[in-house]
């Protein structure tokens, strides 16, 4: 017999509004180099326009990594700027 275990981490955009918009449920083993690579975070980014987004945070048991949005910008800018 075995269990599933349900993801304990969030992912979410801080919007400058001070809203966030919940990304993903998982738990990231390196978050900071996860959410730098993986380009779902480049698609959700583009949802709600990269001008309003303040940060990317990964929540988990309460310790936060946080990406603010000129760092990821710098990273992915071009994809971030293109239709």
């Amino acid at each position: 017999m075995f269990g599933l275990c349900m993801p304990t981490g969030e992912v979410y955009l801080l919007l400058k509004d001070g809203t966030k918009d919940s990304i993903e449920m998982s738990d990231l083993c390196n978050p900071r180099k996860e959410m730098m690579e993986d380009k779902w975070i480049v698609k959700a980014v583009k949802r709600v326009g990269y001008k309003n987004v303040e940060q990317i945070v990964y929540e988990r048991y309460s310790n936060k990594t946080i990406i603010p949005i000129a760092d990821y910008y710098a990273e992915h800018g071009q994809e971030l700027e293109c239709e």
